[in-house]
């Protein structure tokens, strides 16, 4: 090996282990029950599995941080698509939705476990329990569609929304 492919090997290394100590940190902040998304619905066992297979890691406050990403730039990697998942979608905080919204999230919900588009294949990599068989994504499907017309006749009964078409 030739004295300038050492010392590139050498510098990459250290750059490696240099990056180690920046970026961004892996968080799991305290969850207040009442604001889950289980306080609020009506989730069977079947669909509670689930969720906690394919969804929490990154829509919640209940990551389980695998071991490869602590090290970094796979740590970077990770953290932002955690954080950009529970930005777009969070159960830990689902009491902070207005009804409209979660009406409308349980359908982009259902249809996104229905059509394969969740979990993304990303996740699954790093994930392979989380892969949902087809009669899983069919549940899933059927029970969001379920929660959300029980959700709009609840509301609808209460007058404190207008009528969202069901699909």
């Amino acid at each position: 090996m030739t004295t300038k492919r050492k010392f590139t090997l050498f510098a990459i290394g250290v750059v490696l282990v240099a990056i180690q100590w920046f970026g961004p940190v892996q968080t799991n902040p305290p969850i207040i029950q009442s604001h889950t998304i289980q306080s609020r619905l009506q989730i069977p066992a079947r669909v509670a599995d689930i969720l906690n297979r394919s969804c929490m890691d990154c829509h919640s406050y209940e990551t389980h941080w695998p071991v490869c990403g602590q090290i970094a730039p796979v740590s970077w990697w990770l953290v932002d698509n955690v954080n950009r998942g529970r930005a777009e979608l969070n159960f830990s905080e689902w009491a902070k939705y207005r009804p409209a919204y979660v009406i409308a999230t349980l359908g982009a919900m259902g249809e996104a476990v229905g059509v394969s588009t969740m979990p993304p294949d990303s996740y699954l990599e790093f994930h392979p329990r989380g892969k949902l068989s087809n009669d899983e994504r069919q549940i899933f499907h059927d029970w969001a569609v379920s929660e959300r017309h029980r959700l709009q006749v609840e509301l609808l009964d209460t007058g404190k929304t207008q009528k969202v078409a069901v699909q």
